[in-house]
């Protein structure tokens, strides 16, 4: 059963600890991928919060795409594909031109990416957190024509 401090939250809510908790225990690989969670009902019980809190604890990380439901069955952990960040000394300026013709090459035209290539959890993760940590004013603020 997960099990969590909730003493030391600093100001932070505690849906928020306990979606950062079990989105460490995944990225630090002690949840594995497929792995049952506990109910919302059972893990509300075993760590004397309430089930919203729970509830919405397990919502943001089905949002972000750390775990998936599956109803009357429950929630799993995810499958999380993490790509390694290059190395500094593998880092070069600009590929080649014979390099550039040989990559396959997707479009972006509108309605022509393939559903199933697209990386919606990692999509999701992004936007989320994008909206969580960029300026209130300039996410409605008026942008040049040519984009960003």
């Amino acid at each position: 059963m997960l099990t969590y401090s909730f003493a030391d939250l600093q100001g932070e809510s505690m849906y928020a600890h306990l979606y950062k908790c079990i989105k460490n225990d995944i990225t630090n690989g002690v949840l594995h991928a497929e792995e049952k969670l506990p109910s919302k009902r059972m893990l509300a019980k075993n760590l004397g919060i309430s089930l919203i809190t729970v509830e919405n604890a397990y919502a943001q990380l089905v949002v972000e795409g750390y775990i998936y439901s599956q109803p009357k069955r429950g929630y799993y952990v995810a499958r999380i594909e993490q790509q390694p960040l290059p190395l500094k000394a593998e880092r070069k300026a600009a590929p080649s031109l014979k390099t550039q013709a040989t990559a396959q090459s997707v479009s972006f035209a509108k309605s022509s990416v393939p559903p199933d290539t697209f990386p919606y959890n990692i999509w999701a993760r992004l936007l989320r957190n994008t909206l969580t940590t960029a300026d209130e004013h300039a996410l409605i603020s008026d942008t040049s024509a040519g984009g960003v």
